[in-house]
């Protein structure tokens, strides 16, 4: 069976192992590393029900974010569940690092899909961008923003099907101005609107626009095959496009507007991406 099959338990929580392994402990073999950052190491393991993947994350007094991160993202997997974005199975503390299971997603990342031999046709970008903008909506509706909405956090199953992760930037927003100190939010350098790069110390942003902002990046560097830059003039680019559909260019020109209270909703982008699909 697919590791995308299995149920987290709905009470799971961070146990702490106190001198366990958690590989041992959940009865997981180590097959190989799948890919390495500076908030972890992450490999693909065996298991009685199938494969998973295993983020581990090294413990350091001198890194306090990096345990931070850890809570965030695991604790924002178990409280949030839809079919598009990563979930969590099981969670723990060891001595040395933390660690925590979710599906192995065998399509891999969307820069393996990007710098792979069979690119993606405009219908299959598409679909996995109105995959991705149904997760991002239902994050948006519950009044949380991503703000790390890029094409290495979306991961591709068995079936082409996308999935958002990477929730260790996520912020709660409870503020009824719906907005959050710049200075506070984190992210991507070539995902970031211009507002992120225009903003004071004391500056105030929409966190859900960025992700809008972010998800228009994402959508742009998918059609035309071009690399992400910091503070990208997209106007200008679009303009000299040629070949691409008047509902599609719409539907991007409104996701890059360099005004964020210009942008559209999550909710309106998915309408955009609809219409861009049929016509």
């Amino acid at each position: 069976m697919m590791a995308q099959h299995f149920q987290p338990d709905d009470s799971m929580q961070i146990i702490d192992l106190k001198g366990g392994q958690f590989f041992p402990y959940y009865n997981l073999k180590c097959i190989s590393v799948l890919g390495e950052g500076h908030d972890g190491t992450v490999v693909l393991a065996s298991s009685a029900q199938g494969l998973v993947a295993v983020k581990t994350v090294q413990r350091s007094e001198s890194r306090p974010s990096r345990t931070r991160r850890f809570f965030v993202e695991v604790n924002a997997m178990r409280s949030l569940s839809h079919p598009h974005l990563v979930p969590c199975y099981q969670a723990a503390m060891c001595d040395a690092y933390f660690a925590y299971s979710m599906p192995w997603y065998p399509g891999g990342d969307l820069t393996t899909v990007l710098s792979g031999h069979h690119p993606m046709d405009t219908p299959t970008i598409l679909r996995c961008m109105i995959e991705v903008s149904f997760a991002v909506e239902y994050l948006h509706e519950r009044c949380f923003a991503h703000l790390d909405i890029k094409l290495e956090n979306v991961f591709l199953d068995g079936a082409g099907h996308a999935h958002l992760g990477d929730l260790g930037l996520i912020q709660h927003v409870t503020t009824e101005s719906r907005t959050l100190p710049a200075i506070d939010l984190g992210g991507t350098y070539a995902y970031l609107g211009p507002e992120r790069f225009q903003a004071g110390p004391h500056d105030r942003v929409d966190p859900f626009k960025c992700d809008v902002y972010a998800l228009g990046v994402m959508c742009w560097v998918l059609v035309s095959k071009e690399e992400t830059g910091v503070n990208v003039d997209y106007q200008s680019r679009m303009r000299a496009a040629t070949g691409l559909r008047m509902s599609l260019r719409s539907a991007l020109d409104q996701m890059l507007a360099p005004d964020p209270a210009q942008r559209p909703t999550a909710s309106k982008v998915l309408e955009l991406l609809f219409m861009a699909s049929v016509f």
